[in-house]
């Protein structure tokens, strides 16, 4: 495209004398004259009316179906159409909303007819394989029960070692991405990408009292968009992806130019890197801190400050400490614990939820940045060791066990290029000041002996704000950040009440009666006020508190009395 106002006056006269000789009347020159865009190519080989169209990621070439079912290539920027279709169908486009294609051929099921599917859109990130590579009608469900395998092929094999696109990385797409498809029979299809395998699998799901006539992914691909025919409805379906994390507070200094300092793909370097093989442990590492009669003190005497504590939080602190304290001493190496493997990495550069509050509090870190991320693992197992290791959430809940360099918390950690030499004491963990770490890789030299590397936090400069110094923490959570806490809080406390109560012999621990499920009801209803007095609280760790620390239920609690009111008098 090229700006209209910009051309040439000579250019404009010669190209309305040639409309005027097409047949074109005054009023429509004068009318596309006020255009901001002048069309520079026209691609007119469809015999019908145009349905879809994507453009490849260099921007030379055009591909879009019709109503009549023709696939068609153009070259840009003239529109010339393209007869290279084998060389085209392999090339990588920014967008996948063709029905036709060899990519997407097996959404096609028997007997379908040639209009039968109107829309078609594709992730913008990948994800893990969610489903089985064998067909059938009801294809298993997601993620697998332990040790238990379906028939047929689970895992995307690339059996004709297809390259990765230029500048992808690996794992590669094949198999890596989900479309989802809008048809007439008022369906939502979720299939693997590329979709060409025999009787490829896939799931639906109804709403609609029509035909869908568009679907569309979000930026994050969380959710996905649904907007019927004649049913006139708009629905909003969510896009449940159990391998997948959220980081906040990430660099986001620029320089004279307005750039980032970290440019999206560096930064997408670092965090692949950072979560693969930073920090890792195993059982052997974390029974021989669990040894420890200083630690198991230090653990014991913070549970005694904690307030009340359930006994599933206490064996998971017990379980955090352990693993935080031995990770970070790098006992287990790549050889015990291998490297998590990512699949994707996506950053955004606005729009984090938690923008602008002290994380994990003021006193010890600094404000949230606007910048944040979404990654991706190949397992389930890798998310929940990730969560356990860099996890933000249980160290808001229990601040004092942060304080006393049980639970920790790390900055955005940057792998050196260059061989170090193993230090012969580790360094304490320093939560007022991050330390350098010499880890070992994967790597070995010529003669066989182990390279390790030092890793460094990245400096203030990466960062716009800072807070006296105060290191700039990741904060890593399982959940998306922009939805609502409350049915998580709720959770958790109504399970806290139950438990409760039968610590205090107020209920029995089987064969409730009526009377203990009366008993039940009011102190759940009693919590569920107070859950409700925290969400319009603007008391410190209130929902709408000022003061820019990170608003925790627990932690305003203990801060209450009974009534919900203040104890310390506001």
């Amino acid at each position: 495209m090229v700006n209209f106002s910009q051309r040439p006056e000579r250019e404009l006269q010669r190209e309305q004398a040639k409309q005027k000789a097409l047949g074109f009347t005054d009023e429509e020159i004068e009318r596309q004259s006020t255009f901001p865009y002048k069309r520079v190519g026209c691609c007119n080989d469809h015999s019908s009316a145009v349905m879809h169209l994507d453009f490849d990621v260099e921007g030379k070439y055009l591909r879009s179906t019709s109503q009549s079912n023709e696939l068609l290539y153009c070259m840009l920027p003239h529109g010339k159409q393209s007869m290279a279709t084998q060389e085209l169908s392999t090339r990588k486009f920014a967008s996948e909303t063709c029905v036709l294609g060899w990519t997407v051929k097996s959404i096609w099921g028997r007997g379908s007819m040639s209009g039968s599917i109107n829309s078609l859109d594709r992730t913008k990130s990948k994800v893990p394989p969610w489903a089985p590579a064998h067909g059938g009608s009801n294809p298993a469900m997601y993620p697998y029960p332990y040790d238990y395998r379906p028939p047929g092929s689970t895992d995307v094999q690339d059996v004709y070692h297809t390259n990765n696109y230029p500048g992808e990385g690996t794992p590669s797409s094949w198999g890596h991405f989900v479309v989802a498809t809008g048809d007439d029979e008022g369906k939502v299809k979720l299939f693997r990408w590329p979709t060409f395998g025999f009787k490829q699998a896939f799931r639906q799901y109804v709403g609609h009292g029509s035909q869908v006539a568009q679907v569309r992914w979000s930026y994050d691909d969380d959710y996905l968009f649904s907007a019927g025919g004649s049913d006139q409805s708009l629905f909003q379906w969510r896009h449940v992806i159990p391998n997948k994390i959220y980081i906040q507070n990430l660099p986001d200094a620029r320089d004279p130019n307005g750039n980032y300092k970290l440019s999206r793909w560096d930064l997408r370097e670092i965090i692949e890197s950072y979560f693969a093989r930073f920090l890792r442990t195993d059982e052997e590492a974390e029974d021989k801190i669990e040894r420890d009669k200083d630690f198991q003190e230090s653990v014991a005497a913070c549970m005694g400050a904690s307030g009340k504590v359930s006994d599933a939080q206490r064996k998971l602190l017990k379980r955090l400490c352990k693993k935080h304290r031995a990770a970070w001493n790098g006992e287990a190496g790549p050889s015990r614990c291998p490297d998590r493997l990512v699949v994707s990495v996506a950053i955004y550069n606005s729009g984090a939820a938690n923008k602008g509050m002290f994380f994990p509090s003021q006193e010890y870190g600094c404000k949230i940045t606007d910048r944040w991320a979404a990654v991706t693992f190949r397992s389930k197992d890798d998310v929940d060791d990730v969560v356990d290791m860099y996890g933000g959430q249980q160290v808001v809940k229990f601040i004092n066990f942060f304080k006393k360099g049980l639970l920790h918390l790390y900055p955005l950690y940057r792998e050196g290029d260059e061989p170090a030499v193993q230090d012969d004491v580790v360094k304490p963990y320093d939560l007022t000041k991050p330390q350098d770490c010499v880890l070992e890789t994967s790597q070995k030299d010529r003669k066989g002996h182990k390279i390790f590397k030092r890793w460094t936090a990245l400096g203030e400069d990466m960062y716009t704000e800072n807070n006296a110094g105060r290191p700039h923490f990741l904060y890593v959570t399982p959940n998306d950040p922009n939805e609502s806490p409350v049915s998580e809080v709720y959770s958790e406390a109504m399970k806290s009440v139950v438990e409760d109560l039968r610590k205090e012999t107020k209920i029995p621990g089987e064969g409730l009666g009526f009377e203990d499920v009366r008993t039940i009801w009011e102190a759940q209803d009693k919590e569920w006020d107070m859950i409700q007095t925290w969400l319009i609280s603007d008391d410190e760790y209130g929902k709408t508190s000022p003061s820019g620390n990170y608003p925790d239920y627990r932690q305003w609690k203990l801060s209450q009395d009974g009534t919900g009111k203040s104890a310390h008098g506001k």
